[in-house]
């Protein structure tokens, strides 16, 4: 196994100091670490009741988390609401490079939402505000890719620790436009911090000759978009609700420190002194459509919904994220969700119990493999390896909950979701394992 051999399947190389590419290919895929490691194309999974619902929340929408999916919805609000939860988020990554595995398993609890409404007036067209500060992406992960490589002639390690949440900001209005229909808007701010150290491990091989690189960033995040909803009454029984997000304009600002350090042939230690670094980068993630129908019959509420993102017109630096295998390879996807759920009201009891389904196929089409320090004559610099992904097994979640009102005042809701996927490249498999946990509480008066 030659150099040659692993030259000839990377399709990108990156980071903060490569002097190898040019400057497109490495906005490309700089761009698509940032999205893959931000988490920016995984949001809106927030809510004890909406997620044991299976996220089927556009026909629903009948309390403060209007804000997040529907915000016509917000109309059906009679007294003023306050809800509040945390969420707790356990995801385990097993990693195959070659025959050699890596399993890491990372749990966090922390804040999940806090939202009001508000009903003004009880007179003409009903109309309620909200405002809303919901954790809608998780950022938190943990993961070791390692594999024996001859062509460097040694063993090569990542280790990558990253903390963080994507948080919005929501402020919303819902307007009764007729007897059956309603019709509102939300603007919505986007704010995101995140923190991680990404460290290089290499160790030659019948040798005690061995380096590290570590890299310990932080990044700022802010955004802004609108979404705007609609919900029709069709008859007693049935509603409707659709939805239509604007494209997201976000500000990427990160900063860091990086340096290397090793262990010599002869055993002795050396140190470089750490560099600082900086980035300023835009981004621009793609509208959205979301629509749904809920029944709603005594006891029994079903509901259903699909939602659209044509994610190959996300935009990096002004610039669509393509791979340069040949003109046209898209590195992101378009993507369907679709989401299902019930709900059954106990009639002796105020006791609800829930279930749900959801399928949000994943939307990068390529992902990195490894990353290591290349030191020749010629170049310098760090070279990640990527490749187009192959599914073997879709996102998906299976989603429970249960809630119980007090007194007509006071609604605490639970809510289990479980899901998975496993994507591989040519020489890279990865399982993901996801658990979450969301208790909310919401009260009226």
């Amino acid at each position: 196994m030659n150099n040659k051999y692993f030259k000839d399947r990377i399709f990108g190389v990156i980071l903060l100091i490569s002097v190898i590419i040019p400057a497109a290919a490495h906005s490309q895929v700089i761009g698509l670490l940032t999205l893959e490691r931000l988490s920016l194309l995984d949001t809106y999974r927030t809510g004890a009741r909406p997620m044991a619902l299976g996220t089927a929340y556009t026909a629903v929408s009948d309390d403060a988390f209007a804000l997040l999916y529907n915000p016509a919805g917000l109309t059906q609000i009679e007294k003023n609401e306050i809800i509040f939860g945390v969420q707790h988020f356990n995801l385990d990554i097993d990693n195959e490079y070659e025959t050699w595995n890596t399993a890491t398993s990372n749990s966090y609890t922390s804040f999940g939402h806090i939202a009001m409404a508000t009903p003004v007036g009880s007179y003409g067209n009903n109309i309620v505000l909200g405002f809303g500060i919901f954790r809608v992406g998780n950022s938190d992960a943990e993961y070791i890719r390692k594999g024996l490589r001859p062509d460097l002639d040694g063993m090569l390690e990542n280790v990558f620790l990253q903390s963080g949440s994507i948080f919005q900001y929501r402020f919303g209005i819902g307007i009764e436009l007729m007897e059956n229909i309603s019709a509102g808007a939300t603007l919505v701010l986007w704010d995101e911090s995140v923190t991680y150290t990404e460290t290089i491990r290499f160790n030659q091989s019948g040798s005690d000759s061995s380096y590290n690189y570590i890299n310990d960033s932080g990044s700022e995040l802010d955004g802004i978009s609108v979404d705007f909803g609609l919900m029709m009454w069709l008859n007693q029984y049935m509603r409707a609700g659709v939805t239509f997000s604007s494209p997201v304009a976000l500000s990427y600002v990160g900063n860091g420190t990086d340096y290397y350090d090793g262990t010599n042939p002869d055993g002795s230690t050396w140190e470089t002194d750490s560099e600082s670094l900086y980035s300023e980068d835009d981004l621009t993630l793609p509208m959205r459509f979301a629509g749904g129908v809920s029944f709603l019959s005594g006891p029994l509420l079903l509901a259903a919904d699909l939602s659209y993102c044509d994610y190959s017109q996300t935009k990096y630096n002004g610039l669509r994220l393509t791979g340069d295998e040949g003109p046209g390879r898209q590195l992101l996807g378009e993507a369907l969700d679709f989401s299902i759920g019930g709900e059954f009201v106990f009639p002796s009891m105020p006791l609800t119990v829930r279930a749900g389904y959801s399928y949000m196929p994943l939307k990068l089409k390529a992902m990195d493999e490894l990353t290591y320090v290349t030191d020749t004559v010629d170049e310098w610099g760090l070279v990640t390896e990527y490749d187009f992904i192959d599914v073997n097994v879709q996102r998906r979640f299976f989603t429970f909950g249960i809630g119980g009102i007090i007194e007509d005042m006071l609604a605490i809701d639970f809510a289990l979701a479980i899901g998975s996927f496993e994507r591989e490249t040519r020489y890279l498999k990865e399982n993901r394992d996801i658990l979450e946990l969301v208790v909310t509480a919401g009260y009226s008066f």
